[in-house]
C-alpha cells in the first residue's frame, strides 16, 4: 500500500519502506537517506530511506532516487516536509514491481560445411547502486541462443523485499561470443532505451556511474532487453 493520501505520519513512511519496522525514527533520515545506506546496502540504518534527493553516503543529489519519490530535494538547499511524501509507494514489495529480462537472436547456426558458425550469445547482467558497490538484484546471465528468443520474463532469484525499485539503473554487463560467429551487433536495452551496441565481437562494458549506463525504470520496473543481429 502506498503511504496515506490525506494526513501523514513519520511511521507512515516507514513502514512503507521498511513493513514492520520499529525503533527510532527520524524524519530527515528516512526523508535524505538512500536506500544504499539501509539493510539492503551498507545496513548504516536499520530501515530503508526514501531518499528524497537520492544522495546519501557520498552520493549526489538524484545519485540512489526511488522511483516515484518527486524531483531530487536537496539537502540544506530544499525544505522538505511530509506533505512531500503522501500517497508514495516505496516500489519494494515486489507485487508492485518486477524485473525481467528478454531477447531475440535473429541469427541461425550453421555446421556444414565445416567451419561451424555459431551465434550463441550469453549476457551476464549486474546491477548496482551509484558507487558500484551494492546490488540492486543477484546477477543474472541471459543465454540468446541463436534462432530463440524470450518475451519479457521475472529473472530467476527474483523475490519480494528483496529489491528496491531505483530510479537509475547503473548497470554492467559482460558479453560471451563464439569465435567464427557471423553478428554484426548485439544491442542491449533498459526499458525501452538502447543504452550499450557491443557490435559483433562480444567483450565487456562496465557502467560508468552517472554516465552512459544509466538507464531509467518505470512503475512496471526493470526489463533488459537482448537483439542479436
Amino acid at each position: 500500500m502506498p503511504t496515506p493520501s490525506g494526513q501523514i505520519s513519520i511511521d507512515d513512511l516507514f513502514q512503507e519502506s521498511t513493513p514492520g519496522f520499529t525503533g527510532a525514527e527520524s524524519f530527515g533520515r528516512i526523508a535524505y537517506e538512500s536506500w544504499a545506506q539501509g539493510p539492503l546496502g551498507s545496513n548504516t540504518y536499520t530501515s530503508n530511506g526514501f531518499g528524497g534527493d537520492g544522495s546519501g553516503g557520498g552520493v549526489p543529489a538524484g545519485g540512489n532516487a526511488i522511483y516515484n519519490t518527486g524531483a531530487p530535494l536537496v539537502r540544506g538547499v530544499d525544505a522538505i516536509n511530509l506533505g512531500n511524501y503522501t500517497n508514495k509507494y516505496y516500489y519494494f514489495d515486489g507485487t508492485t514491481y518486477d524485473i525481467k529480462y528478454s531477447y531475440n537472436n535473429t541469427l541461425t547456426n550453421t555446421f556444414f560445411p565445416p567451419p561451424p558458425v555459431i551465434n550463441d550469445v550469453n549476457v551476464q547482467v549486474d546491477c548496482y547502486d551509484y558507487n558500484g558497490t551494492y546490488m540492486v538484484h543477484n546477477s543474472y546471465n541471459i543465454t540468446a541462443n541463436a534462432s530463440t528468443n524470450q518475451t519479457p520474463i521475472t529473472i530467476p532469484g527474483f523475490t519480494a523485499n528483496t529489491s528496491p525499485l531505483v530510479e537509475n539503473v547503473y548497470w554492467s554487463i559482460n558479453i560471451n561470443t563464439n569465435p567464427g560467429n557471423t553478428i554484426s551487433n548485439i544491442a542491449f536495452s533498459v526499458n525501452g532505451t538502447t543504452v550499450y551496441n557491443a557490435g559483433g565481437g562480444g567483450g565487456s562494458f562496465t557502467w560508468q556511474s552517472g554516465g552512459a549506463s544509466k538507464g531509467l525504470t518505470n512503475g512496471s520496473g526493470i526489463v533488459y532487453d537482448i537483439v542479436v543481429t
